[in-house]
């Protein structure tokens, strides 16, 4: 059985992107731009990339950490 495929777009705030993976109990969420994948984002980007850089995850999009 397999899951649906969760997506954000890519203008999504850190933050928002961070609770629909806890909600959904994922570890990571595909990027898309107009629908199509451009990156994904992994509970180790919003680590090393947000909360270790004391960046606030409210003012960070994910565009700007996505693999």
């Amino acid at each position: 059985m397999s899951s649906p495929l969760i997506t954000v777009e890519k203008g999504v705030i850190v933050r928002a992107a961070a609770l629909l993976m806890t909600e959904k109990e994922i570890g990571s969420i595909m990027v898309t731009d107009a629908c199509e994948p451009v990156g994904i984002v992994t509970e180790r980007d919003t680590l090393a990339r947000v909360v270790s850089l004391c960046r606030d995850p409210c003012d960070t999009r994910i565009s700007e950490i996505m693999s």
